[in-house]
């Protein structure tokens, strides 16, 4: 089989409706494989997915214990030891999350230039529910406009894209452990570290996280050692709030309010990831 250049490994769970979409809007910006594990899915989506596994574009792994009892980390050491000799890149994203290059360059030619690192971090830029309290008819591209400012504190959080035969093994599902102590960078090659936070300091920030002008990540257990947000050349878009895609939680603690700016979310009969999610 031919080695793929950038490829994606990602769980899904009862999630069919958005499977098309997040497909084939990766596809677009150069992803070219899909490493997927079904989480005790029950709504169809190894049948919606059955096209692109045809294709030879995704893999599907059975991932039978619940996420947060191991199944996340087991899933992600699995696609690591599936993904080496497979991808030049693999990226370890979830399926309310959008990973592309807001620049001119295409991103498997961005990452090119980190070929000498064994992974690159990627900071959020979330999304919240754009005033909306029912589940849209469009795509999630098209109909959740909003974001927080760039500097959020939770835009501070990271995906990883690494170099499967430089990880060693997934830290949580943010960071990973790399071949000889080294380590992943940023956007600007800035070396990142990764810092435990303390449980009582976890205590406390959930507590302040009540406070309506406190800014502070309560759930974080780990967090990158660069705390300047960069996402220039290298952008993931997340959901946020209870299911973001759904019927969100809590709209009026929602403070994803700027609007963004993103090619592939233009409103079009002739949208290529319309297309393929109407299939």
């Amino acid at each position: 089989m031919k080695l793929a250049y950038l490829s994606i490994c990602a769980i899904f769970k009862d999630e069919a409706p958005y499977l098309p979409e997040w497909i084939e809007f990766h596809r677009l910006v150069g992803v070219e494989r899909f490493f997927l594990y079904d989480n005790l899915s029950a709504d169809g989506g190894r049948e919606v997915l059955e096209p692109w596994v045809r294709a030879g574009v995704v893999s599907i792994s059975d991932c039978s214990i619940p996420l947060g009892q191991g199944g996340q980390g087991w899933a992600y050491a699995d696609a690591l030891e599936r993904a080496r000799g497979r991808t030049r890149w693999l990226a370890f994203i979830d399926l309310d999350e959008f990973l592309f290059s807001p620049g001119p360059t295409p991103l498997p030619d961005l990452l090119g230039e980190y070929e000498q690192h064994p992974g690159v971090v990627v900071n959020w830029q979330v999304y919240g529910s754009s005033g909306l309290t029912a589940k849209p008819e469009g795509l999630v591209i098209e109909s959740f406009v909003k974001r927080a400012r760039m500097q959020w504190v939770r835009n501070r959080r990271i995906k990883s894209i690494v170099d499967p035969t430089r990880a060693v093994r997934p830290i949580g599902p943010h960071f990973f452990e790399y071949a000889d102590g080294a380590l992943a960078v940023t956007e600007g090659h800035e070396p990142v570290r990764v810092i435990g936070v303390d449980p009582w300091a976890r205590r406390m920030r959930r507590g302040l996280s009540r406070l309506p002008l406190i800014e502070t990540d309560p759930y974080a257990i780990r967090q990158s050692s660069v705390k300047q947000v960069s996402v220039g050349r290298l952008r993931l878009n997340p959901g946020w709030a209870a299911d973001t895609r759904g019927c969100p939680g809590s709209p009026r603690r929602d403070r994803c309010g700027r609007r963004r700016t993103l090619p592939q979310a233009r409103t079009s009969r002739r949208n290529p990831i319309r297309r393929a999610a109407a299939r």
